[in-house]
């Protein structure tokens, strides 16, 4: 059976623990789990312990690489969940790791959409393209309804910008509303809001 014959810290900035195995094998878990799991020097594991003690540090490994992640940008707690089930974790596995990063309030998917959709605001997008972003974000349907509905009541102020800085100020003549209203399109901008804009028959 495979002896642990020391337990040490993972070294660096990781705050994870190393157990290392007298066959020289390394795995590295949160420390959290050394009491529970009784994984002291001179534990021996069975076949079964072993797998559970190799999930476990696949799970807290998947942890510290989703942290660094968070470090350069905000995810959904769905993008996270896919990022670990292609580091290797099963669903459950990624949810429960998702879910404690939640708990300790590292991970919030209403931050994340009010974040996303005020980034859009500012860049000139309108709330039917916020809402397609969160979508595909993983953002539950009913959250990422709201945001874009609050993103929504900006969207007129957003569009004149939008316009004015591509076109100049009104009036324009009819080649240019054509393009304007499609350059507001892609941008996401709702039908309401284009015919406010360019000042379009009902």
């Amino acid at each position: 059976m495979p002896q642990i014959v020391d337990v040490r810290s993972a070294g660096g900035r990781s705050p994870l623990a190393e157990l290392v195995f007298g066959d020289g094998d390394r795995l590295r878990l949160h420390p959290r789990r050394l009491g529970d799991l009784g994984l002291r020097p001179g534990a021996e594991l069975t076949d079964d312990d072993m797998a559970v003690v190799e999930r476990l540090a696949l799970a807290d490994d998947c942890e510290q690489r989703a942290l660094r992640l968070l470090t350069t940008r905000s995810r959904s707690t769905a993008e996270l969940a896919r990022r670990m089930i292609g580091w290797g974790l099963t669903p459950d596995e990624a949810e429960t790791v998702v879910d404690q990063l939640a708990r300790a309030g590292v991970v919030d998917d209403q931050a994340f959409a009010a974040t996303l959709s005020d980034q859009l605001r500012r860049r000139g997008h309108g709330h039917l393209r916020a809402r397609a972003d969160l979508e595909r974000h993983g953002v539950e349907e009913d959250a990422a309804g709201a945001i874009a509905q609050v993103h929504a009541q900006g969207d007129t102020d957003a569009a004149r910008e939008v316009v004015g800085s591509r076109f100049g100020p009104p009036p324009y003549d009819e080649p240019t509303i054509r393009r304007a209203a499609g350059l507001l399109a892609r941008r996401g901008f709702d039908e309401d809001t284009v015919g406010a804009v360019l000042g379009l028959p009902d």
